[in-house]
């Protein structure tokens, strides 16, 4: 098997790995143990916007498409999101784009943005980063 195939396999298993934990815990409202999987450049823009939104319960959610970069060190991960906010019960759906980097330094997967579309419109967007702009992906 090529080795640079078998490197990107293993990126995507990864990716996978970290994106299933990242999002259990935002699913859990363990919001200390998400910022586990965010980049520490971008992990406070990120806390502030949680807190703005206030409490919010997650009740389903589906990753729905992963996109990597040429290099295999960048992707963008979408996210459907099936939310409350308390105290009003009413189940909306969100999608998230999630883009997650690849450091080599540290040998893993961080989340440097993540934008948020509530039924179709920009609600919430570039909740972490700053940018809203979509990265190009081919789509």
């Amino acid at each position: 098997m090529n080795t640079m195939l078998a490197g990107a396999e293993e990126k995507a298993r990864m990716l996978e790995e970290q994106v299933m934990k990242f999002n259990r815990a935002l699913y859990w409202g363990a919001y200390d143990e998400a910022l586990a999987y965010v980049a520490p450049e971008v992990r406070q823009e990120l806390v502030r916007r949680w807190k703005k939104k206030g409490t919010i319960k997650v009740v389903e959610q589906n990753v729905t498409d992963v996109v990597f970069n040429e290099g295999n060190d960048e992707a963008e991960v979408e996210v459907q999101v099936r939310y409350f906010k308390q105290p009003v019960y009413i189940v909306n759906t969100r999608t998230q784009q999630q883009k997650w980097r690849y450091y080599r330094m540290s040998g893993g997967w961080y989340l440097y943005q993540m934008e948020e579309k509530e039924g179709g419109a920009d609600e919430d967007k570039a909740a972490a980063g700053g940018s809203s702009s979509r990265a190009a992906s081919g789509r």
